[in-house]
């Protein structure tokens, strides 16, 4: 991991930020080719704070795949 990198991850331990789980998908990113690549590119960190606050907050990823990439929404609520 190269400098900036460990910074940031030690911000996010110091702020006690969570990385909620991804609903409806594994990945948010695919290279589309014929050997396929897929990431997590994208992520919601929120605070134990709002976590208390909202119990039922979810991270959910859109299935909008007019490209490689779907977006993610952060939002209250019951999974659908």
């Amino acid at each position: 991991m190269g400098r900036a990198a460990t910074k940031f991850a030690e911000f996010i331990n110091e702020m006690k930020l969570v990385d909620l789980p991804l609903i409806d998908s594994k990945f948010t990113w695919s290279n589309n080719r014929e050997e396929l690549t897929f990431r997590k590119l994208d992520c919601f960190l929120v605070t134990t704070n709002l976590l208390a606050a909202k119990e039922n907050l979810i991270q959910k990823c859109l299935r909008i795949s007019i490209s490689n990439y779907n977006p993610i929404c952060l939002r209250a609520g019951m999974v659908d």
